[in-house]
């Protein structure tokens, strides 16, 4: 399953991916691992482009933003890739959504689930599909987003 998606998705080395993500699920048990950015929106540049990964799981409740991110960055440097990798709750990813937040709205819009539970991915375009409505979301053409409150 999780091979047929990464078929999808444009970088070469994809053992080496699929060898970080196995680790990141082992130790941090995630309901949900996201793909995003170039590599999965066509403009991904070999050896100059990162792998934009949202490692989405409870066991981040217990580890502040900071140590989150160096605990990531730790484990994607003993990988031949450059990722970029952040670590969040459920709550937290609710939350951002909720506020609009660019970033976690175009992750959801572009992003492929690598890893899901099955049911959070789809709590979570639940979620955006709210918000798209509430607020009337739509991307611009440069790729950005416009909303009315």
């Amino acid at each position: 399953m999780l091979e047929e998606k990464l078929k999808k998705i444009k970088i070469k080395d994809k053992q080496e991916l699929l060898k970080l993500i196995n680790e990141i699920y082992d130790i941090y048990n995630p309901c949900t691992i996201i793909i995003h950015g170039s590599a999965v929106k066509n403009d991904y540049v070999e050896k100059i482009s990162d792998i934009d990964l949202i490692i989405i799981s409870n066991e981040f409740e217990k580890i502040n933003h900071k140590e989150r991110f160096i605990k990531l960055l730790e484990i994607s440097q003993r990988y031949n890739l450059r990722a970029e990798i952040f670590g969040y709750t459920k709550g937290e990813i609710i939350r951002m959504i909720k506020n609009l937040n660019f970033f976690i709205l175009d992750a959801i819009y572009y992003g492929i689930p690598l890893k899901n539970d099955g049911i959070f991915w789809m709590n979570i375009i639940e979620e955006f599909r709210k918000v798209e409505k509430e607020h009337c979301l739509e991307k611009t053409e440069t790729d950005g987003w416009k909303f009315k409150n």
